[in-house]
Formats: structure tokens, C-alpha cells, sequence
């Protein structure tokens, strides 16, 4: 029989339990393997100090400390001082330029850009 009451049922059933979540442990076990207790050892093996001692410092840290703050300046002085390239930036330096050109009655050329002329040809190879 391909079709009654009895296989719709069986499959009905094994969609149910196909479909049910799995509970904590289970999840837990499916996810991550079979569970293991804290065995004692510390991080790298090196156990943390007692109360009241300070950790000894290790002579790569300052390094490390000073290496990550300059990274830091640097970027932030390299980001605060970069060129402004955006298109609304070029469009307001180019209508300038025109206007000072037009204001002094010089004629203008169609495809120069005259604000590249002030700025030193950034963009373009000098002619």
C-alpha cells in the first residue's frame, strides 16, 4: 500500500521526532563533543600570581605595548591628515576656479580641469 492510515501516520511520527530540538546536553554534546571537566592546568601553563604579587613582565610586552600605541597615532594622525578626494570636494574647487577665471575674463575650455592646475596635477601626468 502506498498510501492509508497507517503510513501517514509512521510518517508523520518520524517528522516529529526529525524535527524536535535537541535538549542541553544533547545540543551540547552534537556541537561541541563530548564534555571535559577543568582539569586544574592554568592559560599557557603559567599559573596566575598569588594575592597581593604583581605578575612578572616579560621583556617582549613593552614592546608590544609601545608598538600597538604607535600603530594607533599613526593611523589617527595618517586618517586626520589625508587628502580630501571626494567628488563634492573636486566640484566645489573646480566651480571656484572657474569663477575666478571667468571674474578675471579669461575664456574657459570645455574638458580642462582647472582645479588640478591649482592643486599641482595630483590626478593626471603634467603636459
Amino acid at each position: 500500500k502506498m498510501f492509508g492510515p497507517g503510513v501517514v501516520s509512521r510518517a508523520a511520527a518520524q517528522v516529529r521526532v526529525r524535527s524536535a530540538p535537541a535538549t542541553g546536553a544533547a545540543r551540547c554534546k552534537r556541537s561541541f563533543g563530548d564534555y571535559k571537566p577543568p582539569t586544574g592546568e592554568h592559560f599557557l601553563g603559567i599559573p596566575p600570581p598569588k594575592p597581593g604579587q604583581k605578575p612578572v613582565k616579560e621583556g617582549w610586552e613593552w614592546m608590544y605595548h609601545f608598538g600597538i600605541t604607535g600603530g594607533f597615532i599613526m593611523t589617527g594622525l595618517g586618517l586626520y591628515f589625508k587628502p580630501e578626494t571626494g567628488i563634492m570636494t573636486w566640484a566645489q574647487d573646480e566651480a571656484l576656479a572657474r569663477e575666478l577665471l571667468v571674474a578675471d575674463g579669461e575664456d574657459l575650455e570645455v574638458g580642462r580641469n582647472y582645479s588640478q592646475e591649482k592643486h599641482g596635477h595630483f590626478w593626471t601626468k603634467g603636459e
